[in-house]
């Protein structure tokens, strides 16, 4: 007749009206991290190039399939409808990519670029890293980090 008391007692304990704290993803106000706007713009590495991220499918990136639109310009902000563009989507903090490891993206021309969908599987910083070739052979990169909540 012990267990009676022992079982509501536990019973009881268990309905205490809290709730369990949201997940914790390590990456809320990391410097890292872009605040995603449209035209979130980010120089390249050489030859005058920047990126625009005009829009996404979440606002901010979020877990699951996202899909970015972007403008490649010059150094004088002219459209570059020639470039090839790749992007590299990668959790530096986890040492692992995305799943698939390749993702449509179209040449939409006047410079603008459509990719997706990447699927940010788990929360956590990502960093997209844009690959941008140009015919004559130049390359410059761009790199966007967000943080992924859960």
């Amino acid at each position: 007749m012990r267990r009676a008391p022992l079982a509501l007692g536990l019973l009881l304990l268990g309905c205490g009206g809290t709730t369990a704290p949201p997940p914790v993803t390590g990456c809320k106000g990391d410097a890292r991290a872009d605040t995603f706007v449209a035209g979130l713009e980010k120089a390249t590495d050489i030859g005058g190039y920047k990126l625009r991220m005009m829009s996404s499918l979440r606002v901010p990136p979020d877990r699951g399939n996202n899909e970015f639109s972007l403008t490649v310009v010059d150094a004088a902000a002219m459209p570059v409808s020639t470039a090839t563009v790749s992007v590299k989507p990668w959790m530096p903090d986890h040492g692992h990519g995305s799943t698939p490891e390749s993702f449509r993206l179209r040449n939409l021309g006047a410079g603008n670029y459509e990719v997706g969908p990447i699927n940010f599987f788990m929360p956590g910083m990502w960093e997209l890293t844009f690959r941008i070739e140009q015919a004559d052979g130049q390359r410059a990169v761009a790199k966007y980090s967000f943080c992924v909540e859960g």
